[in-house]
Parts: structure tokens; sequence; C-alpha cells
């Protein structure tokens, strides 16, 4: 068994577990209401809803290649050039972001409602 392997689970050994996180995530959604009695037994209800208010971007994944294996006599980019025996190389990717909440449903959307309750 290989020194940074345990149980099947890889792990480089001089870095604590859960070192690396993912961006945070913020999400505000804000809504007002305000309701006004017009006769005796009715009342009209306005209200504004906005989702995403901010209309942040939060990252859903990242690269978590931390580093890759270059083999002897192979040219690696990131070496620039052929190494005799096989060897370690970090990835320059490593912790980049490569997903994010940028759909339609995460975009800021705003909403305006009228009821009238009667």
């Amino acid at each position: 068994m290989m020194p940074w392997c345990d149980s099947g689970n890889e792990f480089v050994p001089w870095l604590a577990p859960n070192s690396f996180q993912m961006p945070r995530t913020a999400d505000v959604d804000f809504r007002l209401e305000k309701e006004f009695a017009i006769h005796e037994s009715w009342k009209l209800l306005l209200s504004g809803d906005a989702f995403n208010l901010f209309n942040h971007n939060n990252v859903t994944g990242v690269d978590t290649q931390m580093y890759t294996i270059c083999a002897a006599n192979a040219t690696c980019s990131s070496l620039g050039a052929k190494p005799t025996v096989n060897t370690l190389v970090f990835n320059p990717h490593f912790g980049v972001p490569n997903g994010s909440s940028n759909t339609l449903i995460a975009q800021r959307q705003i909403q305006v409602g009228v009821r009238l309750n009667f």
C-alpha cells in the first residue's frame, strides 16, 4: 500500500482534512407585503418578491485534481521538458471554478402580486 493511501482514499499527507473548501454560497430572497382595507370585508394585498436579490453568481464546482503524474520521457505541458523518471506535477488549474449557478432560475427574478380578498 502506498503511504498516501488509506483504505482506498487518496489524500496528500501534508494537508489537513478539509483544507480546501468551495467558495461560499450567497442567495438572498426578499419579500415586501402590504394589506389595505378597502371596504368592511374587502382587503387589497400588494406584494413584491425578489429572488437572488443581489444577483450573486455562486460557484458550484472547482477543479479538484491537485497533482498529476508525468510519465518518464513524456512531454508535460506544465514542466516544459521530458523528465527521466515519473514525476509528480502540480496542476495549475487546481481550485479554479468550473461550474456555476448561471442558470435561468438562479438569476435575479422579481415578481409583483395583487390580491383582492372579499
